[in-house]
């Protein structure tokens, strides 16, 4: 997040994500799922657009509350692979190599092997 100091212009950048995930089984009620993954994030002020590449990597310990429907939480681990900026002053080295950060979310089983995640 961006304070805005100034009166700034700035907005977030729509990002998307995609990669494989896969599930452990520890018993019938508890799961480890992670997931290797690629994401852009990225934001604009006023004309200048930065879009950060990350590759990601989180181990989500899940637990099932009802049939088909788990709540899980754990560790996110990002590592800077590029930077697109309009802005002549930012290249590689202006951001973190690391991020790391925590994640939680809700997951929901239609059929086997095709799930919803948030």
């Amino acid at each position: 997040n961006i304070e805005n100091a100034d009166n700034l212009k700035y907005e977030s950048i729509t990002g998307f994500v995609f990669g494989p995930s896969g599930r452990l089984h520890l018993n019938k009620k508890i799961h480890l799922n992670s997931d290797f993954l690629f994401s852009t994030k990225g934001y604009s002020i006023y004309t200048f657009k930065t879009t950060i590449n990350y590759l990601e990597m989180n181990l989500l310990l899940s637990y099932n509350v009802i049939d088909n429907f788990d709540i899980e939480i754990g560790p996110d681990f990002g590592f800077k692979i590029s930077i697109n900026s309009d802005q002549s002053n930012l290249d590689n080295g202006s951001f973190n190599v690391m991020d790391i950060g925590a994640a939680m979310g809700i997951r929901y089983t239609l059929v086997d092997k095709f799930t919803l995640c948030a």
